[in-house]
C-alpha cells in the first residue's frame, strides 16, 4: 500500500499509472493489502460520488458491485481456499510424508531399508484394539522408526506396552530419545515405520515446556481444561484442585506472573484432570522443590488407583524407581534395557556395597583376608578410615560362585574381627543405570555419525519384524497381498 501511495506521489503519466495497477493487482494476494485497498476504494467511492451530485450526476457504485470490490472479494476468497488447504496439509503431515518420500528417492540405500518395513502395515486394527482390551494394554507401540536427515535414525526399533493402571517409565540420557517418543505417541510426529495403538482416544499430556495462556489466571486455566474435559461440577473441582496444589493465594494470578513451581504445578493439576484412560508425563517434577514433588507422587499414585495408564520420563533415576513398575532404558533412540526396577536391578547391578570402617593397619591385613575367602569382591577403595568394596551375591536356589546374604554375612564376621563395625547396602538404581548404558555402549557405538548410524540401522533391522508372522488377531499386508490368520 505504501509503495503505490509513493509512486502516486512520485510519478505521474501513463507508465506510472500501469506500474500502479500491476502492483495493486499483485500485491491483491495478501489480505492485508486486499482489505485495506479495498476500504481506500470505499472511500474513494463515496468522495466522488459526493462530488458528482452537487453536479446531478450519479456516479456512486454499489460496495459489492463487480467492478468496484469484486477483485478483492475474489482474491480475498481464493487466499482463504489456499490457506485452509496448506493448513489441512501441514496438521495431517501430507507435507512431511513428500519430503520423506523426496528424501527416501535421493538416498537409495535408505529406501531400500526402510521400504523392507514399510511395505508392511497392518490392516486389522479391530483385532489390534480387541487384543489390548483382552491383555489390558492401555498403550502399545510397535516397531517404531524415526529418521532426521536422510539417516539419522532418532527412534530405532522400539517396542513397549503399558497395561491399565501402570506406570511405564522412559530413562535415558539427554538426546537419547524420550521427549521423540512423545512426540510421537501424541501425534506431533510420524513414525516412518511402525505403528502406536491405544485402548480409548482420550490422552492427557504434560509437555516438558509451558503450554498454558500466559494471559489466563489460575482459575480460568482449570476451569477451561475442566469444561475440555466434560467435567460438570466445576466448582467442587476446582476448590478441590486448589487446595490439593496450594494454589488458592495464587488463583486470581496470571499464568504469565507465577513462579516456575507454581505454573508447574498448574500444568500436572490441568493434565490430571478428568478421566483419561492414559497420562503422558514430560518431566513432570522439573522446577519443583521437595514438599511440591510428593504432591506430584501422590497424584500420580492416584492416577493409578484409578487405572489409568501412566508414560513418564524424568532426569530422576530415584524418582523412576519409586513410581515406575517398569522402567525402559533408552540410549540412541533404542531399547536397550526393559523390565521392572528390582529385576533389573539383580540382573545388572546385584551387588552390595560393603563398607568395614577400620585404621589403615586393618585395611591391609583385611584386604588380603578379602582377597582369600571372598574372591568375587571388586572395586576395593582404601579410605583414612574406612574400606570400601563391591561383591555380587546371588538368590536362593540360584547356582553360581557368588555367595548367599547369609553366606556373605558370615564371611564378614570371620574377617572383620579386628574391625570396629561394618555397613552393607544393595546397589543404588542410578549405578545400574550407568552399567547398563555402559554395557551397551561397550557392544556398540552412540550411533551419531550418518554412515555409522546407517551400518547400526541397518544391522539392527529385523529380516522379519514382527508385524511380518502377524498373531492370531492381526492381519497385514506384504508384497501386494493380504493375509490374515484367525
Amino acid at each position: 500500500m505504501g509503495i503505490i501511495l509513493i509512486l502516486g506521489v512520485v510519478g505521474d503519466g501513463p507508465a506510472w499509472d500501469d506500474w500502479r495497477h500491476a502492483l495493486n493487482q499483485a500485491f491483491l494476494i495478501f489480505p492485508i493489502h486486499a482489505l485495506g485497498d479495498g476500504f481506500l476504494e470505499l472511500c474513494k467511492n463515496y468522495m466522488v460520488a459526493l462530488v458528482f451530485r452537487r453536479y446531478d450526476i450519479e456516479s456512486y457504485k454499489h460496495p459489492l458491485a463487480s467492478d468496484l470490490l469484486g477483485r478483492h472479494f475474489t482474491a480475498l476468497f481464493l487466499v482463504g481456499v489456499a490457506a485452509l488447504i496448506i493448513n489441512v496439509l501441514i496438521e495431517c503431515h501430507f507435507l512431511r510424508r513428500l519430503w520423506q518420500r523426496v528424501e527416501r528417492l535421493l538416498d537409495c540405500t535408505y529406501r531400500r531399508e526402510l521400504d523392507k518395513l514399510g511395505q508392511l502395515k497392518l490392516v486389522n486394527i479391530q483385532s489390534i484394539f480387541k487384543s489390548c482390551v483382552a491383555t489390558g494394554e492401555a498403550v502399545r507401540a510397535e516397531n517404531l522408526w524415526l529418521a532426521y536427515r536422510r539417516g539419522y535414525y532418532a527412534v530405532r526399533n522400539v517396542y513397549f506396552s503399558v497395561q491399565r493402571g501402570e506406570c511405564f517409565g522412559l530413562l535415558g540420557k539427554n538426546g537419547a530419545g524420550k521427549s521423540t517418543i512423545f512426540k510421537l505417541l501424541t501425534g506431533q510426529l510420524q513414525p516412518d515405520v511402525g505403528q502406536i495403538y491405544f485402548e480409548q482416544p482420550g490422552i492427557s499430556y504434560c509437555p516438558q515446556s509451558n503450554p498454558l495462556d500466559p494471559l489466563l489466571t489460575t482459575t480460568e486455566c482449570i476451569r477451561f481444561y475442566g469444561r475440555l474435559r466434560g467435567i460438570r461440577d466445576l466448582d467442587p473441582f476446582l476448590d478441590r484442585v486448589l487446595d490439593t496444589y496450594e494454589l488458592r493465594p495464587y488463583k486470581d494470578v496470571q499464568v504469565r506472573n507465577l513462579s516456575g513451581g507454581n505454573r508447574r504445578k498448574l500444568t500436572v493439576a490441568v493434565t490430571c484432570c478428568g478421566c483419561t484412560p492414559t497420562v503422558l508425563m514430560d518431566e513432570p517434577t522439573s522446577d519443583m522443590d521437595p514438599v511440591t514433588r510428593d504432591m506430584v507422587y501422590a497424584t500420580i499414585e492416584q492416577l493409578l488407583l484409578a487405572r489409568r495408564a501412566v508414560v513418564l520420563t524424568s532426569h530422576s533415576v530415584s524418582e523412576i524407581e519409586h513410581l515406575c513398575q517398569r522402567v525402559a532404558v533408552l540410549r540412541a533412540g533404542q531399547v536397550i534395557a526393559s523390565d521392572s526396577p528390582q529385576r533389573l536391578k539383580s540382573e545388572h547391578g546385584g551387588y552390595y556395597s560393603v563398607t568395614c570402617f577400620c585404621g589403615p593397619a586393618q585395611q591391609a591385613i583385611l584386604s588380603r583376608s578379602l582377597s582369600q575367602r571372598l574372591p568375587g569382591a571388586r572395586d576395593l577403595q582404601h579410605y583414612a578410615h574406612s574400606l570400601r568394596f563391591l561383591v555380587r551375591i546371588r538368590s536362593p536356589g540360584s547356582l553360581g560362585d557368588a555367595p548367599l546374604l547369609s553366606e556373605l554375612f558370615a564371611i564378614l564376621r570371620d574377617v572383620c574381627v579386628n574391625v570396629a563395625r561394618f555397613s552393607l547396602s544393595r546397589c543404588r538404581f542410578e549405578t545400574v543405570f550407568e552399567r547398563i548404558l555402559d554395557s551397551s555402549e561397550s557392544n556398540g557405538s552412540n550411533g551419531v555419525h550418518k554412515d555409522q548410524q546407517q551400518q547400526d540401522a541397518r544391522k539392527d533391522l529385523p529380516s522379519k519384524s514382527p508385524a511380518v508372522g502377524g498373531t492370531l488377531e492381526t492381519g497385514y499386508i506384504h508384497c501386494g497381498y493380504e493375509e490374515t490368520r484367525t
